[in-house]
């Protein structure tokens, strides 16, 4: 075997056991919530409420006026940018942070004891989010539908920690996607499980105040993709392979 062959085999031998990363934590380049009172419903008030910093998902009730209910839906998206990744996606899991909660309130809102939050593919692409467009409801209709993703039942007893939840194999694609194509990865949640009893309506409200993440406008603590079998690209440890058999090369021809 080759001088040059047997240094290369010992430098792959130092490099691979540190290349052999379990898995890639990866915080969210962006995220938010757009809320929509447009119900399409002859007893609602036709608004609109759009664009907000808090990733909060939620569902509201409230007399207006001489209308017997506003009602507000809002949907949340969390981006990721796995541009710098690289390798076979064998699973992942994202974890969101449930805040403390504004003074007096609480991140988690319900009558019920458990809400679920189940998170969809989004197909709208992420620099038209971050845009913030007038016209949103496409967006809006994006976090709600589509392929499914996963799914976070929360409670009370999840407020200021985080939540982890394991992604099914439509998400491990997407994410592999994006990490072929060296682009973002957004996806999108809406609450499941909306209480609605239009019985009650005219003058009644039929619609339970529900929400999760209530309180999350400025939290410091980001949402966290983890994926297991990639590694960071370019490979800092592979060029520091590659220059220590340059440097070898040169003193051997000196």
């Amino acid at each position: 075997m080759s001088k040059s062959i047997c240094l290369l085999a010992a430098m792959s031998a130092l490099v691979a056991p540190v290349m052999s990363v379990a898995s890639v934590s990866v915080e969210t380049t962006n995220r938010g919530s757009i809320g929509n009172f447009d119900t399409g419903s002859a007893f609602f008030n036709q608004f609109t409420l759009g664009f907000t910093p808090e990733y909060h998902v939620w569902a509201f009730g409230v007399p207006v006026d001489d209308v017997p209910l506003r009602f507000e839906v809002a949907r949340n998206y969390h981006i990721f940018d796995l541009s710098s990744l690289s390798g076979t996606a064998t699973s992942a899991t994202i974890s969101f942070f449930h805040p403390d909660g504004a003074v007096g309130t609480t991140s988690y809102n319900s009558p019920d004891p458990t809400e679920t939050m189940t998170l969809y593919e989004v197909t709208t692409d992420s620099s038209v989010i971050e845009s913030q467009p007038g016209a949103f409801e496409p967006i809006f209709n994006d976090l709600g539908d589509g392929t499914v993703f996963g799914e976070l039942t929360a409670s009370s007893a999840n407020d200021g920690a985080y939540q982890t939840i394991t992604l099914n194999a439509a998400a491990l694609a997407a994410i592999q996607d994006a990490i072929d194509n060296d682009t973002d990865w957004v996806v999108g949640g809406a609450l499941s499980t909306i209480q609605f009893d239009p019985d009650l309506l005219p003058g009644g409200n039929p619609l339970e105040n529900e929400r999760i993440f209530r309180g999350s406008a400025g939290e410091s603590s980001p949402t966290i993709l983890t994926i297991e079998g990639v590694v960071p690209e370019p490979s800092s440890l592979a060029l520091l392979g590659l220059g220590g058999l340059l440097l070898a090369r040169r003193r051997r021809n000196g």
